[in-house]
């Protein structure tokens, strides 16, 4: 996605009515693109079949069943379509060639923009990257992964087949990482959360291996240290070690290719996140009490939950949503809440210079759009994820007011 062709001069432009259009019977949720110049929702028309508007306008695709209506980090709209009792990837009003028995999970790369999507076919499971299918299907596959320029895909395969209530089959280790659909050749008694390293040589995941033995596997070679429990790893970018919340001795920490980094002091940890030469992570101290953890130093505020930690581009800075019990959201940053209080927030954006933090809130049935503590816009009937400009001076952000589609953008300066 490059930032620098949006249009990025401070103005609030209509792009656009959201009320049905003519011989359309009903709509879905709508999905915005990256540079907010459009807006997209699955229709139902008159005469039974499906299709996309984008805008004022329709596809002219139409299918028996669509779903997932996505737009790609590079602006390309996307839906999963049923086509003669089959499934199918459409694209920018193109249904693809290959069929599935069915398609779900639609993941996009983080650079580069690149589709891939989860099938089923004959009763196995695969990947299809860009029209590209693993040549290897399985039985059974899930916590389906994207590498960050969209070249490799992975999940979590069963190489052997289990009848119902078989647990002396699920004792001999059938679970492994498959790349690409190519399987390690070591295989575990069950394993998740598979991601890959900044340079996409490596692949790591959670693995079991006995069933009070846990630990990390990198290319399907395990650390020599063992946990009574492991969360999912992560890699630093700048080393490249391997990184996971691990349990040891009835309290977590943080492990570091095996080795203990945050001794195992807190009642839980997870969601690590490693940037530059900064670690952060969500941990309690004490038991149900949460708060954001940056290099083995929990903050002072305490909520029931701490969720969607992000991290700021050059490492340093850190935010967080805490919540009583998924009521009174709250954000968290560099240590400290804001004094607002929300029914309801969604996952905080930082800028490319890590100097401004936007946050989508609601409160009641109305929403707003908040950059560091301030308003910058509220009595919203709706509003979709901010995107800042390359030099972090500019918030955009698209919105709905009385049936209107607006595309918002803001100087925070």
């Amino acid at each position: 996605m490059d930032l620098h062709k949006f249009d990025w001069e401070p103005k609030i432009r209509p792009g656009g009515n959201i009320q049905l259009l003519d011989g359309c019977t009903w709509q879905e949720e709508i999905d915005v693109s990256p540079d907010g110049e459009s807006f997209a929702a699955v229709v139902a028309l008159e005469d039974g079949t499906f299709s996309l508007r984008v805008n004022d306008g329709l596809w002219t695709s139409t299918a028996e069943k669509m779903c997932a209506c996505r737009f790609a980090p590079d602006n390309r709209l996307t839906s999963i379509v049923q086509v003669d009792g089959e499934w199918a990837l459409a694209v920018d009003d193109v249904i693809g060639e290959e069929h599935f028995d069915y398609l779900w999970g639609t993941m996009f790369s983080k650079r580069n923009g690149r589709i891939a999507v989860s099938f089923q076919r004959d009763m196995r499971y695969g990947v299809m990257l860009e029209d590209m299918l693993w040549e290897n299907l399985y039985t059974s596959a899930t916590n389906f992964t994207i590498s960050d320029t969209g070249l490799y895909t992975s999940a979590i395969v069963q190489t052997k087949s289990l009848g119902q209530a078989d647990l002396d089959g699920f004792g001999k280790k059938i679970f492994t990482v498959a790349v690409d659909g190519t399987p390690w050749e070591e295989t575990y008694l069950n394993a998740w959360s598979p991601c890959f390293d900044a340079d996409e040589h490596r692949a790591a995941c959670t693995v079991r291996l006995t069933p009070y033995e846990y630990t990390i596997a990198v290319n399907g070679q395990c650390w020599d240290e063992t946990f009574s429990c492991a969360w999912e790893p992560c890699f630093e970018p700048e080393s490249g070690a391997c990184i996971a919340p691990v349990r040891k001795g009835g309290a977590w920490g943080l492990a570091h290719n095996g080795s203990m980094i945050w001794k195992p002091t807190f009642s839980q940890c997870w969601s690590p996140v490693a940037v530059d030469k900064h670690i952060w992570a969500i941990a309690a101290p004490t038991y149900g009490a949460f708060t954001v953890v940056g290099d083995g130093q929990p903050w002072k505020c305490r909520f029931p939950s701490v969720t969607d930690l992000v991290v700021s581009p050059d490492g340093t800075r850190a935010a967080a949503l805490g919540s009583q019990s998924n009521a009174r959201f709250q954000v968290l940053v560099d240590g400290a809440p804001w004094s607002d209080v929300y029914d309801m927030a969604w996952a905080p954006v930082f800028d490319p210079q890590s100097r401004h933090l936007a946050v989508r809130v609601q409160r009641g049935a109305k929403y707003a759009m908040v950059v560091d503590g301030k308003t910058v816009a509220d009595n919203l009937d709706q509003v979709w994820t901010p995107s800042f400009s390359p030099d972090g001076n500019v918030l955009l952000f698209c919105s709905v007011r009385d049936g209107v589609f607006y595309r918002h953008t803001v100087n925070v300066d």
